[in-house]
């Protein structure tokens, strides 16, 4: 597991939102940006969600973190590479935690906050299916009522959920959502999940995707097959609504590397799975924050500011509202 410092502030409130902690990059970066105990810092909202510190008061004083040694789950002396602090131990508690937590949040199944998870302890998506009722209620503060509704709601995310949804949350690292995006407007996940894999020799034909990428989901085949098999005794359901089928041979592309990468904020004329097949069908994609990267904020009102705005003013990002955005798609 990866040790990330946790920055805690006094409580504020931030766009109507309290804020008590933040989560740090890496020890290095506090050191660097001179962020300690007693450190006065401003408080934003990235992409008006995720808390994180933009300003440092300098003047005041602060006494530097305590950088850990060991692991605080499992006691293992904890090893650097690069800028990143590791635990080594390949059965260490964040590990496994990691792939539930990843899986929560990508589906985003409400009531299942990272410290819930980590007083349910499961190791893996099978086990946190394999719970019932009463195994929830063995938890302090879970009474029989919660614990239904836990129950009840992993099962209901499943009716419907979007394919590349389930793939950026059930598979490895690299492969998160805009990746999954990409590759399911080549390939549908009974395709990538079939009795046989997908030859890498194939997947590097998607635009963008690279040979890291493509082995990462090749070899993943196995425990991806395993994993929507299992799902679908749960209730699983996939739709594939705002996604294409693009053939492999070049004609009509979606790139991450050479496309348009479009976030939207705000409210259009369409919903926002229609907009994102519009994207697509551009050979754009669709991103949910901005970073240097992105080309175009497509907002209801450029002129009032947000987080989002702030930050494409900063790196010369253009803002348009929805009306010209439409024209852009050829919608109007």
């Amino acid at each position: 597991g990866i040790v990330i410092p946790q920055i805690y502030v006094e409580p504020v409130f931030v766009d109507g939102v309290k804020i008590t902690s933040i989560a740090g990059s890496n020890y290095d970066r506090l050191e660097e940006r001179g962020i300690g105990i007693g450190s006065r810092v401003k408080v934003v909202r990235s992409g008006e969600i995720i808390p994180f510190i933009k300003e440092i008061d300098e003047a005041t004083p602060s006494i530097p973190p305590n950088v850990p040694t060991v692991c605080p789950l499992d006691g293992t002396t904890l090893v650097k590479e690069g800028r990143i602090l590791k635990c080594p131990n390949p059965k260490c508690p964040a590990k496994s935690m990691g792939e539930v937590l990843k899986y929560i949040k990508t589906i985003r199944v409400s009531g299942f906050g990272e410290k819930r998870l980590q007083m349910i302890n499961v190791s893996s998506i099978e086990e946190l299916y394999a719970m019932k009722v009463t195994d929830f209620e063995k938890f302090r503060g879970i009474g029989s009522s919660t614990a239904n509704q836990l129950y009840q709601l992993l099962r209901q995310r499943l009716d419907g959920i979007a394919e590349d949804i389930l793939l950026a949350a059930i598979s490895p690292p690299l492969i998160g959502n805009a990746t999954s995006t990409l590759v399911l407007n080549y390939f549908t996940l009974e395709e990538l999940f079939g009795e046989k894999p997908v030859a890498v020799s194939e997947l590097v034909k998607i635009p963008g995707l690279g040979k890291k990428k493509a082995m990462q989901l090749h070899q993943f085949h196995q425990r991806g097959s395993a994993l929507i098999e299992l799902l679908k005794s749960y209730g699983l359901k996939l739709s594939r609504k705002g996604l294409s089928k693009l053939p492999l041979d070049g004609t009509k592309r979606v790139s991450i590397e050479n496309g348009k990468r479009v976030c939207l904020t705000g409210r259009g004329t369409m919903t926002r799975a229609s907009y994102k097949k519009a994207i697509l069908d551009k050979g754009w994609i669709l991103v949910n924050a901005i970073t240097k990267s992105t080309s175009l904020l497509v907002a209801t009102n450029p002129n009032i500011t947000t987080a989002k705005m702030e930050k494409a003013r900063r790196w010369g990002i253009k803002i348009i509202d929805y009306k010209e955005f439409d024209h852009m798609l050829g919608l109007n």
